[in-house]
């Protein structure tokens, strides 16, 4: 989850969001920001910090530092990678759906995973719709970028189920985040599950 710049091998940039698709693509979502922080146009990613096993190459794939575009980079990866959040060490979340703008209101409960400070959660308290950007009480703080906001729908056979909200953009207090829905209206980055 937690994942890194190639040319900052030792720094945390940020962390994966979900799996995805884009074009025949698969790979995952992350913020924009977390790619390229600095405008170096380099926008390879390594696994952890200090690992540098690369994940991906980021080359010609949707990218965007912009709030209103997303906060988005969809990084195409020959890895192998699940539709699993991990929601504890042993306790694993599979996305089953994504929400849809229909589907998103304020009080919602919802969780937030990160590489930053883990597993946080709270409830959806504000939409800003010049940016169709939403707010949630879960805790975030720098190295969360990037991450998924989810809600737990249900389980089967010890088997739980989630449904992607979007991905993390900003850190620092309450927890600011993109909606998967606006990614694929923009894009056609679509989750994987």
């Amino acid at each position: 989850m937690a994942i890194a710049r190639y040319d900052a091998t030792t720094d945390l940039a940020g962390s994966i969001g979900y799996k995805a698709t884009y074009n025949g693509n698969t790979g995952y979502v992350t913020a924009g920001h977390v790619v390229d922080y600095f405008n170096t146009g380099n926008r390879k990613m390594i696994q952890s910090p200090g690992t540098g096993n690369l994940i991906s190459d980021g080359t010609n794939m949707p990218f965007t530092k912009v709030v209103s575009a997303g906060d988005v980079s969809f990084q195409k990866t020959s890895v192998s990678i699940d539709d699993d959040i991990y929601y504890s060490s042993n306790t694993k979340i599979d996305v089953a759906s994504y929400a849809t703008a229909s589907s998103q209101h304020t009080g919602q409960f919802v969780y937030k995973m990160g590489a930053g400070n883990g597993l946080t959660y709270g409830q959806v308290n504000a939409h800003f719709t010049s940016v169709d950007t939403w707010r949630a009480t879960a805790q975030s703080v720098t190295g969360d970028s990037g991450g998924t906001i989810f809600q737990i729908t249900g389980s089967s056979g010890g088997q739980y189920y989630g449904k992607v909200f979007g991905h993390v953009y900003a850190g620092g207090g309450d927890v600011l985040y993109q909606p998967t829905e606006k990614i694929i209206a923009l894009y056609g980055i679509y989750p994987a599950y």
